[in-house]
């Protein structure tokens, strides 16, 4: 938790610095509860600022929404799964995978 509070101060003072709002995106994604980071983002109002495209809503620290109650399934199968960023990453950009992607 000290992390992500940590990652959003600074996001707050290096708006000017993408890349160190970008390593510390990265380091909250490969914690062990990476589903924290988005609920303390969207606590401190700097989730519909950093990623407003994913249209996630969080409300006293738990999902809100489908897409953010996916999310966060998605991320704790990731860390079970011990998955790298790359791969977590692309859960964040991408989705979980639905039976209609697979199909493709």
């Amino acid at each position: 938790m000290a992390l992500m509070r940590s990652m959003v101060q600074t996001a707050r003072r290096t708006r000017s610095c993408p890349s160190a709002s970008g390593r510390n995106f990265s380091r909250g994604l490969m914690e062990g509860n990476a589903a924290l980071m988005f609920s303390v983002l969207a606590e401190s109002g700097l989730l519909q600022k950093l990623l407003p495209e994913l249209r996630l809503a969080f409300e006293q620290g738990r999902p809100a929404n489908d897409l953010a109650r996916i999310l966060v399934h998605s991320l704790e199968c990731a860390a079970a799964e011990r998955l790298g960023l790359a791969r977590v990453f692309a859960v964040v950009a991408f989705g979980a995978p639905t039976s209609r992607r697979r199909a493709r």
